[in-house]
This record gives C-alpha cells, structure tokens and sequence, in this order.
C-alpha cells in the first residue's frame, strides 16, 4: 500500500512540476494544432491593458501572430523584443503581432493589476508597439482553458481563422520564417 501511495505521490509531483516548468519546455516544440487543440476561429474583443477597448480587427493583416504570455515566464521576457523586433520588420507587409497577458485576471476574473503593471514595464522594457489585452471571459472559456504551455503562439489569418499553434520560444530568423510560409500562402 505504501509503495502505490508515494507511486501516486511521486506521479502527482512531477505532473506538477512539469506544468511550473511548462514555461522552460524547450525551445523548439511546436504543434500543427493537435497537442494544443486550438482550431476555429478566435476574436480579440477585450480590453488593452492600458484600459481601452479595442476590438482587434484580423482582417487588416495578412497574418497575425497572437502571443499568450505571462509575465512570471522567463522565455516570454526574453522573447518580447524578438517579438517587437519581428512586427517592426514585417508590419508593412501585411504581419501583425498582437499579445494576451495571462496572469493579468485572477480565477476569479478581476484584474489583476500588480501583472499589468509589470506587462506594462516588461513592454515598454521590449520597446514593443503592438497591442496587448487582457483576457475576456470568452476568451478564458474558449481557447486559453485549452492552452497546456507558456507562451503559445497563434498563427491567425485575416478571417480569424486559426492556421497553426506554436509552443515554446523561437528566434527573430526562426519567426521570420514561419511568418514568410504564411505570408506567401495568402
């Protein structure tokens, strides 16, 4: 008997373990929409964490790429100026990034402003001029309640629609691609 329990025990840790180091998962991984199961369509009809409402509208891009992140997540921190990097080169042809923080409601669903505050720095920190929201309760119970890792990546077209999921991190010339086989498939 004591031997199935600290099994259990031992099994439980590690599932937990696992998902605090979701964030440091590996650089690489990614998913053609199967591991995360994030298909359909997804709307950005949230708050900014500067406090206004601004629906993103994906049909002024070809391609965005929508980023959920933390601000406790150490590949998202690093991440951010590549990020910025990425829609500075690309945003006249047609790529858009937009970001969602998180951490930035409770799970009770208030805001959590101590998160905002640091997105905010982290941001500005990354000289990032795309837009970041806050999740809405839609998009809690829609595809962030299927999110297993931080930070996911949505490839997403000018109809909302939902191309690819990424896992993980990726350098500027690693983003650079991906962007380019969606970019030329428009």
């Amino acid at each position: 008997m004591k031997t199935k329990t600290l099994a259990a025990i031992c099994i439980a840790a590690m599932a937990f373990l696992q998902l605090l180091m979701s964030c440091n998962n590996g650089k690489a991984a990614q998913s053609d929409g199967n591991e995360q199961d994030i298909s359909g369509k997804i709307a950005l009809n949230s708050q900014t964490i500067d406090g206004s409402f601004e629906p993103y509208d994906f049909s002024s891009s070809k391609i965005t790429l929508v980023y959920y992140w933390a601000t406790w997540c150490s590949l998202c921190e690093d991440e951010l100026p590549v990020l910025s990097q990425l829609y500075e080169d690309l945003k006249g042809k047609g790529f858009a990034v937009a970001a969602v923080l998180l951490d930035s409601v409770t799970a009770d669903g208030s805001q959590n402003g101590a998160a905002i505050a640091k997105g905010k720095e982290m941001l500005a920190i990354s000289q990032a001029s795309f837009e970041c929201f806050v999740p809405s309760e839609a998009m809690q119970k829609g595809e962030i309640q299927k999110m297993k890792f931080v930070p996911t990546a949505l490839i997403v077209d000018s109809q909302s629609k939902v191309l690819k999921a990424y896992i993980g991190s990726r350098s500027l010339a690693e983003w650079k691609q991906e962007a380019a086989i969606y970019m030329d498939n428009e």
